[in-house]
């Protein structure tokens, strides 16, 4: 026991190092290229995120990125860079750290290489390979993952500018605690049980930022995930929770070919700290898998707006759908599916306590800006799942309130500490770099 109690304790100072180290800070899950994640984060992005970045600035080389068949208009970057990054890797990991490196025009080709990697607290892993046409992936708009949670699917929080970036990333994810509550909007809390979840993607991407304002992303790949027995012994193993024949996935998990596209229509003052304007965000990705009844088709959508209201404050909603379709007698895998609960949906629930095929939820916000470095934020979520659109049934939405104080300074966003209520308690929730 004293040996665990060091080994925690370790990490929670190495974690606490990654963090000061910076002065700039990543988010939560985000996709790579968002500033809340390092030069990345789909992803704390990591991601998804988003995380910043620290380092210096690659000098400029000599040719132009648009002689490139998918380049960008500005001077490409030559030489490398490594940045630390802090964040989360995923809502759950808790806090997590790492570092990103880049190396521009390998062998004096124009292609660049970007190598991310992250650890959390709670012994999550997350380590990204990236290879092409690099140079403008951060102010381009990016699809994540294909596995990404819906509130990380773009770098919604960096700013953009015209370019493209094509490339190959491949991805490895190790989550030995992933909680599970059971399938649907009435799942019981004390059906609380985890799961590891660990496994690989490759996919390619094309990133294509028309203007400042509007962008489209795509990718296609593979994904294989795997579920195992979850490392948390405070609850009961999923195995003797649940039957697993009865949960979608819970046997066998199937190798995915996936393809997807989005695109986002953003006319925010400041992606980074929005005070005016909105945001209006869709993807349509197929996920094809090689076990029957496994295959589905997933629909997004996310909504925000900003407008600028009294004593000195910020007046924000958001709304977020996502809903899976599939033939008649196929569902989605269970460690796949959306979820509310966490720290940016229903945030007086726990993590990933209800999940399903289709969600709904909505936040409304009110920012006063107290004094250059704090804002204080009181909040009211609302959100339902179901299993399918025609399921949703609103008389059962959960709903939180809470409160929240940011530290912020004019250019970026440090830290937020709330307190959410929910008919399951209060819940304390603290989160890194870019938020709603």
């Amino acid at each position: 026991m004293p040996g665990a109690v060091k080994a925690v304790r370790g990490r929670v100072l190495l974690m606490w190092f990654l963090c000061t180290a910076s002065p700039a800070f990543a988010g939560q899950e985000a996709p790579d290229g968002a500033s809340r994640q390092a030069a990345d984060v789909d992803s704390a992005s990591a991601a998804q995120a988003g995380d910043a970045s620290v380092g210096e600035e690659p000098r400029p080389c000599a040719f132009k990125a648009r002689l490139l068949p998918f380049g960008s208009d500005k001077e490409r970057h030559c030489g490398s860079d490594v940045a630390v990054i802090a964040g989360v890797i995923v809502s759950g990991s808790g806090l997590s750290g790492g570092a990103n490196y880049r190396y521009f025009n390998l062998l004096d080709s124009p292609i660049d290489a970007q190598l991310r990697g992250m650890f959390s607290v709670r012994g999550y892993h997350d380590y990204r390979l990236s290879i092409g046409l690099l140079d403008a992936r951060n102010s381009t708009l990016e699809l994540n993952a294909a596995d990404a949670r819906i509130s990380s699917l773009f770098n919604t929080s960096t700013r953009k500018a015209p370019g493209s970036a094509l490339y190959v990333e491949m991805r490895y994810r190790d989550y030995p605690r992933h909680t599970f509550y059971g399938p649907g909007n009435r799942a019981i809390e004390d059906n609380r049980t985890d799961y590891a979840l660990r496994g690989v993607s490759a996919e390619g991407v094309w990133q294509r930022q028309i203007s400042a304002r509007f962008g489209v992303s795509a990718r296609a790949g593979l994904l294989t995930l795997h579920v195992g027995r979850g490392q948390d012994d405070s609850v009961v193993d999923f195995e003797q929770r649940f039957i697993p024949a009865t949960i979608a996935g819970a046997v066998e998990q199937p190798r995915f070919v996936t393809a997807g596209v989005g695109f986002e229509d953003d006319t925010r003052s400041d992606p980074r700290m929005p005070e005016d304007g909105r945001l209006i965000a869709a993807s349509l990705r197929t996920f094809r898998a090689d076990r029957p009844n496994l295959s589905f088709t997933r629909f997004t959508a996310e909504v925000r707006t900003y407008r600028r209201a009294f004593w000195r404050g910020v007046f924000g909603t958001r709304f977020i759908f996502a809903g899976d379709f599939s033939a008649r007698g196929s569902s989605t895998p269970f460690y796949v599916r959306q979820s509310l609960g966490g720290t940016d949906t229903l945030r007086g629930f726990d993590s990933y306590r209800f999940a399903d095929r289709t969600l709904v939820h909505a936040t409304a916000m009110y920012r006063y800006r107290a004094n250059r470095y704090m804002e204080i934020i009181p909040f009211y979520d609302i959100g339902t799942t179901a299993n399918g659109v025609s399921k949703l049934d609103f008389g059962a939405r959960r709903t939180s309130p809470g409160i929240g104080i940011r530290a912020r300074t004019d250019k970026q966003i440090l830290a937020d500490f709330a307190y959410a209520w929910s008919t399951e308690g209060g819940r304390v929730v603290f989160t890194i770099g870019a938020a709603l």
